[in-house]
This record gives C-alpha cells, structure tokens and sequence, in this order.
C-alpha cells in the first residue's frame, strides 16, 4: 500500500498493482507518495555512510513536509545543494517509519533545519 497526496492535499490510499479496477495518475499530478519505509529502503542504504540533512519542504500549494534527506553524493559534491539539483525527479524523505517521494515540480522551497 502506499498513499499518493495530490496538489491541494487530496490524499489516497492506493495499492501499487494491477488489479481490475484500475486508476491511472499521471506522475507529473503526484505532489508526494508515501510508502513503508521497508519497502523503499535497501540494505545498502542502511549501511552507507550517508549525508543527512533535517529539512522542511513547503509545496507550491503550501503544504509543509518535515524529514530527513539521507543521501550519497561524490567526493566534492555532498552538499544539500548538490544533492537537490542532482536528485531524480522524486526527492526521498525518510519520515519516521515512512518514506515520502516528493515530486521537485511540486516544491516551492527547501529549508535546512538544525537538528
């Protein structure tokens, strides 16, 4: 199961297969998808030594998402800056037991928070 949060809010609940009855998003409408984070984080993501950063992101639409971007960037390249103009179309945010994808073109802004 994972949970897709549209813009404006409109959360769902939706299972990620196929099945009869069928609703296609498209991912550009996805402002976050939330899933387990056991079923987004690897092994070798909890054995990196990863750079992590506290952050609050403020949508477009105003919604406001607390977490931790934990990443691997190369030698030289590690900063948060780095990391956010690198980083695939979907920004992970490990959120407690959660991880949040958010969709960069749903992002207004990045804020650093001290820890």
């Amino acid at each position: 199961m994972a949970q897709i949060v549209l813009p404006g809010g409109e959360a769902r609940d939706v299972a990620v297969f196929l099945a009869e009855a069928v609703t296609f998003v498209h991912s550009v409408a996805i402002a976050v998808a939330r899933v387990d984070a056991r079923h987004e984080l690897r092994e070798v993501d909890r054995l990196t030594m990863r750079t992590e950063h506290a952050v609050e992101i403020r949508l477009v639409d105003g919604q406001r998402l607390q977490g931790l971007f934990s990443y691997v960037q190369p030698e030289g390249r590690n900063r948060l800056t780095d990391f956010l103009n690198d980083a695939p179309p979907f920004l992970r945010l490990l959120q407690g037991d959660m991880v949040a994808l958010v969709n960069k073109r749903h992002v207004a802004y990045v804020e650093a928070l001290s820890r």
